[in-house]
């Protein structure tokens, strides 16, 4: 899952350069890509931390179809959910803190810079858009509840027609 192609080189590259706090999130997105993608040769090209959050990149040669792509991308969008709410250093629960530049994902004790603004009740929120006929329309507005580790569909309505 991790071979990569560079070129006319095939080679591995080590574990991904997050932190200790996020090492199980990485370990448990790759087992739900693993069983998701049975039968397909599904890649992992990158894991990185980008803008404090974990950020999970794959890729298939032959295609997946819609059901497997679903499946890769909601066991994705589950690691990314859970590092923003997840310190990068320890494991504990954290949020958005950054330096002016340089964002990171940490709890009170690992916090470096100021904590990021969010709006009351947009904590942990996740909207998903699309371009339908050239407009950009919310398709899903779901909140992510580390406790459970799953997604909770929120009404879209409560954007109240600002998408932060």
């Amino acid at each position: 899952m991790f071979d990569i192609e560079m070129r006319g080189d095939s080679y591995r590259p080590g574990y991904p350069a997050v932190g200790d706090g996020w090492r199980d999130i990485v370990e448990t997105a790759i087992a739900r890509v693993a069983a998701a993608s049975t039968g397909h040769d599904v890649r992992i090209e990158q894991i990185k931390q980008k803008f404090g959050s974990l950020r999970i990149y794959w890729t298939c040669a032959d295609g997946v179809p819609q059901d497997v792509s679903l499946n890769l991308e909601e066991a994705v969008a589950r690691a990314e959910a859970r590092s923003e709410c997840t310190c990068e250093t320890c494991r504990s629960p954290g949020r958005l803190y950054t330096t002016g530049s340089w964002d990171a994902t940490s709890c009170p004790e690992h916090a470096r810079g100021e904590p990021v603004p969010v709006r009351p009740g947009f904590e942990n929120l996740h909207i998903v858009r699309v371009v339908v006929d050239g407009e950009v329309r919310v398709v899903a507005c779901r909140r992510y509840d580390r406790d459970t580790d799953t997604f909770v569909d929120v009404d879209p309505a409560i954007l109240g027609g600002v998408e932060e």
